[in-house]
């Protein structure tokens, strides 16, 4: 082999590897993104699934809200504290979710990801001020069961109709995070990020 025949063999290989260490990153980046949307999508799966459930809680209670009777208010009143504790425990793991998220926005070369990332972090916080209007939710019906349990004198119908002011707000900020939610999972098939 001539001298001339090495020097271009020894730059060939350089640029390949050279091009083969660029691609890897670029490819670790984004293997890591994918890893990190995927655990933040099925967190995200797994608080849906809570999140139903309480709802389910929390419509239970209802019926005697609508009834307007100081009795069943009362009664139904005995599963307040459980779900404050479900909406505390509810609200740490959307902060969770949120989080696991984020971890995809300190990655570099992975825009598509970021996007989603951003997407998915709009509907979480859509979702955390709905868990934050159901605590108001409880608050309120626990103010009124307070109230009746003193003797009060109390507007029960004035006080329905606050309560279910503020549990239509928490209706359309559950929508709104599940609209968000929808686009992202569009916007992550139309670029095929799952996998």
């Amino acid at each position: 082999m001539s001298r001339k025949t090495i020097v271009i063999t020894i730059i060939v290989l350089s640029i390949a590897l050279l091009a083969i260490t660029a691609l890897s990153g670029c490819g670790s980046e984004a293997a890591t993104a994918r890893k990190y949307m995927n655990q933040a999508d099925q967190a995200y799966a797994d608080l849906t699934t809570k999140r139903l459930e309480l709802q389910r809680q929390q419509e239970s209670i209802l019926p005697a809200i609508i009834s307007g009777d100081p009795a069943k208010i009362k009664l139904d009143s005995s599963q307040l504290p459980g779900i404050g504790k479900a909406l505390a425990s509810l609200q740490d793991s959307a902060r969770t979710v949120l989080a696991d998220y984020r971890k995809i926005g300190s990655l570099k070369d992975v825009a598509e990801y970021k996007t989603y990332e951003s997407m998915m972090v709009a509907s979480l916080d859509m979702l955390i001020a709905s868990i934050d209007t159901g605590k108001a939710i409880v608050t309120e019906f626990t103010n009124l069961t307070n109230r009746l349990n003193s003797g009060a004198q109390v507007d029960v119908s004035g006080e329905k109709g606050r309560i279910f002011d503020v549990i239509n707000k928490a209706l359309d900020q559950g929508t709104k995070a599940q609209e968000l939610q929808k686009r992202a999972k569009e916007y992550q098939a139309k670029h095929k990020l799952a996998g």
